[in-house]
């Protein structure tokens, strides 16, 4: 067991970090070096990330920069909508109401930002999420008793500012964890330190061993102890194999600042992601790392036709007699006759531009790029489509392929972090969220979260994202979903739906048409009046006579959205159509 007053035992423990440390500084140089890439040659002027080995080597197709940001917009656009269920069915309604709560505290928390910059961190190295109660300020809990309740929060860690254990071969293996960050004064004032130790420490506006080439030097150069508020940087370390223990240091001391049993799920407070494992190592091989070596191959080839591109020009030459002859050629209109004493004695000289089989492997190497970053084009809707539907079918399937693989990553990570808040919300003693649903008939029930009201236990919860609730969706892309359910869906059962009591609302589906279209008057093409009551025929009246001659009228009422609109269905469904594509209806009697 660590025992934290121990000389040895901290030697021990600080030598590992060290070592880690030194392990890992390669990947935060790394991440660095693709990072100016990623930024391009004018982020900033002082430390200009054109320059290369001392040389300008200017980003001209900043293909790093493109494929970050679509990778991050297609997995994470807005908030993870969290799924929690339960195999038993007396749970049901509180599994809902839990559900709801996670929700509106991931929204609270703002979660799809920490989610957008993991998985931009993820595309370079890997994103680590810590998980924990953060600070919210004191509340009354009691007869005069003030308690800091915290609150469940994801925080983003930066790889300037954690170290883990190197020796493992798994995350699931590390030996310890350390997360360096500051404090003000309140932060200092932790019921968990230890304040006589506290006040000790000398305030400190800047981290120890960090690196002039790291991420976040990238637009700053200033190495003074300037900040304008007192700040003390502690070193906190999660060692999950001797005890769960949390051991803070504040800069300088060995005594330790704090010392608690982490208080969470087993698995610990730290979330890992990363696209591509690499077998018995914690450290993924990035999409970035993959992509380097053609990004800075275009670079160069784009580099050197645009530098033969700048050269190129053509020059009329002479001989020194010819002078004249050169005057009247200069000052010619274009088909105009000129004379020249010596035809021999002038000439035009031609300096070609760019060169052709350069720029046709500059191409082929887009078009690598694109494949081995898999497609960010098509996944942008960027690409052109293929010649026939099946080659663009097969274009999006292989998009699909790779596209899925990330998104079931980040899927299985987002489900990690929302169980764990779930974890800290179930065990929060004070933290409340309200919330209300809609019910039949109109009415609003509450359905707030309260921190004494549990029902079962956490481990009968399950917990999962629900698919493609990240992924962005545009207006049109919502219309035509909305426009799928209506057809598919609804006109389909219109005939049940209205047995059951129910209409079909064409002034919302207008209403919700013009916000997705963006088009607020579209509402106004139709005036809207009373309701005209429809007489239906009765049993008797329905019955077909014997002698009348009937002819059935087949229509089409769905088959191609070309020819009937989803409107002219709807009005249909209205009067009574059941809206299946092949519909027998009316009679026709003579």
């Amino acid at each position: 067991m660590f025992d934290p007053s121990s000389n040895i035992h901290r030697s021990r423990l600080f030598a590992a970090r060290d070592r880690s440390r030194r392990d890992q500084e390669p990947f935060r140089l790394k991440l660095a070096d693709m990072v100016r890439q990623y930024v391009g040659s004018h982020y900033h002027d002082e430390h200009d990330s054109g320059l290369i080995n001392g040389d300008r080597k200017h980003v001209l197709l900043n293909l790093m920069f493109q494929t970050a940001d679509i990778y991050t917009q297609t997995l994470v656009s807005q908030n993870p909508r969290g799924l929690v269920n339960t195999e038993f069915e007396e749970l049901l309604p509180f599994a809902y109401r839990f559900q709801r709560a996670i929700n509106n505290l991931a929204v609270e928390i703002n979660l799809h930002h920490t989610l957008r910059q993991t998985v931009l961190d993820a595309f370079f190295t890997m994103g680590i999420v810590k998980v924990y109660n953060a600070d919210a300020g004191k509340v009354l809990a009691g007869s005069n008793i003030d308690v800091d309740p915290g609150r469940p929060f994801a925080e983003r860690i930066s790889r300037k500012d954690i170290v883990y254990d190197s020796q493992a071969t798994s995350w699931e293996r590390v030996g310890f964890v350390q997360h360096q960050y500051y404090v003000d004064s309140e932060g200092l004032k932790d019921e968990r330190f230890d304040q006589a130790v506290a006040r000790k420490l000398q305030t400190s506006n800047r981290r120890p061993n960090d690196s002039e080439d790291s991420a976040a030097m990238i637009s700053s150069q200033s190495d003074s102890d300037d900040g304008y508020r007192d700040a003390w940087l502690l070193s906190e370390f999660w060692l999950p194999h001797d005890g769960n223990q949390v051991v803070t240091w504040g800069e300088g001391r060995d005594e330790p600042l704090g010392v608690h049993r982490y208080d969470g799920p087993e698995h610990g407070p730290y979330h890992k992601l990363g696209f591509s494992d690499v077998p018995d190592n914690i450290e993924p091989v990035s999409p970035a790392m993959n992509l380097r070596g053609l990004h800075d191959l275009i670079n160069s080839l784009a580099r050197k036709l645009s530098n033969q591109a700048r050269r190129q020009k053509s020059n009329i030459f002479y001989t020194g007699r010819n002078e004249d002859s050169v005057k009247r050629i200069l000052g010619a209109r274009d088909g105009q006759s000129i004379r020249v004493d010596d035809a021999q004695g002038v000439g035009v000289l031609n300096l070609e531009g760019i060169d052709q089989q350069n720029w046709s492997f500059m191409m082929s190497m887009l078009d690598q790029f694109n494949t081995q970053a898999g497609n960010p084009k098509g996944m942008a809707g960027l690409a052109s489509s293929a010649g026939t539907l099946g080659q663009d079918k097969i274009i999006q399937e292989n998009i699909g392929m790779r596209e899925s693989k990330m998104q079931s990553r980040v899927a299985e990570f987002t489900e990690g972090i929302l169980r764990d808040l779930g974890w800290h919300l179930w065990h929060d003693r004070f933290k409340a969220i309200p919330a209300e649903m809609d019910v039949d008939g109109g009415g609003r029930v509450d359905v707030s979260w309260q921190p004494d009201r549990r029902d079962g236990d956490f481990l009968e919860y399950n917990f999962s994202v629900e698919p493609f609730s990240m992924q962005y969706k545009s207006p049109q892309q919502r219309s035509q979903e909305l426009d799928v359910v209506v057809m598919q869906q609804i006109l389909p059962l219109m005939e049940l739906i209205q047995q059951q009591g129910g209409q079909f609302d064409i002034q919302e589906y207008l209403t919700l048409k013009s916000e997705l279209a963006n088009m607020p008057r579209l509402k106004q093409l139709i005036k809207w009046g009373a309701p005209e009551a429809i007489e239906r025929p009765g049993p008797e009246e329905s019955r077909q006579s014997p002698v009348t001659e009937r002819h059935n009228v087949r229509h089409n009422a769905g088959a191609n959205p070309n020819n009937a609109s989803v409107q002219q269905q709807m009005m249909s469904a209205g009067a009574g159509a059941t809206g299946a594509q092949n519909v027998t209806s009316g009679t026709l009697a003579s």
